[in-house]
């Protein structure tokens, strides 16, 4: 589902998302993801944080360390992570864990099972492919 806003109410949204925060939040970005972002620049990269933070606010994500995950989930799986991933959405939606941080958790460390699982997975083929 795409949202269209008209200018001034972005402006208004920007205003409650704490501009200081979200200063902090593209730097943190830049030092953590600095090549993977380079092609941003701040121009393009803090409206996709502002955009980013407020669908983290729209998952009940509020605390600035959840915003803050959520945030380091979107630089490094896509900014659309939640919505492009199928199975994220639902876990970030399920009322059965009622703590939103407790959700952002579990997907952050299904992210992290996935990556050692491809790693593990990497170097087996390799071994393979190196025996004679």
């Amino acid at each position: 589902m795409v949202l269209a806003l008209r200018q001034l109410q972005v402006a208004k949204i920007s205003d409650a998302l704490r501009p200081e925060l979200i200063d902090r939040y593209v730097k943190h970005l830049r030092q953590a993801f600095g090549p993977g972002l380079a092609e941003l620049d701040d121009g393009v990269l803090r409206p996709r944080v502002e955009q980013t933070v407020l669908r983290a606010h729209g998952l009940g994500l509020r605390a600035p360390l959840d915003e803050l995950r959520f945030l380091n989930l979107a630089a490094s799986f896509g900014w659309q992570f939640d919505q492009d991933t199928p199975w994220v959405g639902p876990m970030l939606r399920d009322g059965s864990i009622p703590e939103p941080s407790e959700r952002l958790r579990r997907v952050k460390a299904r992210f992290v099972r996935q990556l050692q699982l491809a790693q593990h997975n990497f170097q087996v083929r390799q071994g393979a492919d190196s025996t004679p």
